[in-house]
């Protein structure tokens, strides 16, 4: 009798153990956090903008990161991005990126010999 008073007592207490709300809850792991550096931040905004239409504000992202930070490893990126940004952006003042941007893409589209032995050399 004494066993199965110990066998009830030890099955009542595992149920009472397994039905606390601690062991109902699954254990949260530390979230990892990504540190970005401003430079990389601003380029990000930047981009994020050119993406949505707004080229003003990437322009001005971009630039920020560009004068700020002098020494970031993204600053050819950027220069790219501001480059897109005006020939998109149109007007009289960007008739040239324009321009240039169309060019470019022909270029792209047409897969000009020279410029796939450019890509390679590069890669």
């Amino acid at each position: 009798m004494n066993m199965k008073k110990i066998g009830l007592c030890s099955l009542l207490l595992l149920g009472v153990l397994l039905g606390s709300s601690e062991a109902r809850q699954p254990k949260k792991l530390p979230a990892k956090r990504v540190t970005l550096e401003r430079d990389q931040l601003l380029f990000l905004e930047g981009a994020k903008a050119l993406s949505m239409g707004r080229y003003d504000e990437a322009i001005i992202l971009l630039n920020t990161m560009r004068w700020t930070y002098s020494d970031s490893p993204l600053i050819e990126e950027a220069k790219v991005l501001i480059f897109y940004s005006s020939a998109r952006q149109g007007g009289p003042k960007n008739e040239e990126s324009a321009r240039l941007l169309r060019e470019i893409q022909r270029i792209i589209e047409e897969g000009d010999p020279k410029t796939e032995r450019l890509f390679k050399q590069r890669q």
